[in-house]
């Protein structure tokens, strides 16, 4: 009884092949061309919204990247240059809670998107766990994938003191 209602697969090609046919809609063929040049424009808007679309997806991630980057590094100096007193203060305990926000948002880019990482992100990350001790086990998760994933002889932390003392022997 069900198959009775269903067309057969012939059906359903006739009926979709009636309803795309230009001649059978539009009997006046400037009309005909002006809905296939409106329908290619159609497509056109189509792809170019995706290709748009795809392209801002690609620069956000790039700029959740460096914004957490930056959010990181700023709390992370202001922490580590305060007096103890400083750190009692209200606006120390934002930076404080700032830091623990936006590392975790760095360490999720570092897992999520390992491509847009570079050396002073997994540097920042390394640091940020020296200065607290105890992190989230998401941040040692993104510390040990890219070591795990990157030469840690060209890749390692960053040694400012080192740095500068190769720059005097030379």
């Amino acid at each position: 009884s069900n198959q009775n209602i269903l067309p057969t697969p012939r059906q359903a090609w006739q009926i979709l092949t009636l309803s795309i046919k230009m001649k059978n809609i539009i009997k006046n063929p400037y009309m005909s061309w002006g809905l296939r040049i409106l329908l290619a424009v159609f497509a056109v808007v189509i792809i170019l919204g995706f290709t748009f679309m795809q392209g801002m997806f690609y620069a956000n991630k790039k700029a959740i990247v460096r914004i957490a980057n930056d959010n990181c590094y700023f709390c992370w100096q202001a922490l580590t240059n305060a007096e103890e007193e400083q750190l009692k203060k209200p606006a120390y305990l934002q930076f404080k809670r700032e830091l623990d926000v936006s590392s975790l948002k760095l360490a999720e880019m570092c897992l999520a998107y390992p491509s847009y990482i570079e050396r002073k992100h997994y540097n920042l990350l390394v640091h940020i766990k020296k200065y607290k001790g105890t992190v989230d086990p998401k941040i040692n998760q993104a510390i040990s994938y890219l070591e795990s994933t990157h030469d840690m002889k060209t890749w390692g932390t960053f040694d400012i003191g080192k740095f500068i003392k190769e720059k005097d022997n030379n």
